[in-house]
């Protein structure tokens, strides 16, 4: 649910705050974005994660999976915002 999210994502910005160069804080924030739909911003987090770990699996593992789903998702660059569709204006009949 959307407050479970909010409720987490809280909680990872405060142990960031703690200590900035926590993995385990990046790598769950940018599962919680992934979920969300913020792929570029997860990608930032896994990467920022792998720069102060480079071994660290889990966030390698899902670094890997969101590129795949950015990939399938039309190739949106991890230096891209994903943006909501705008609806289109229903046609006029004649």
């Amino acid at each position: 649910a959307v407050g479970d999210y909010q409720k987490a994502m809280g909680c990872y910005e405060k142990a960031l705050e703690l200590n900035p160069d926590s993995c385990d804080a990046l790598t769950a924030r940018g599962a919680a974005l992934a979920n969300q739909g913020q792929l570029a911003a997860a990608v930032q987090d896994f990467q920022a994660a792998l720069a102060r770990q480079p071994d660290n699996a889990n966030a390698a593992k899902y670094l890997q999976a969101t590129r795949r789903h950015m990939e399938a998702a039309g190739g949106q660059q991890p230096s891209q915002q994903q943006q909501p569709q705008q609806p289109q204006p229903p046609e006029e009949r004649q």
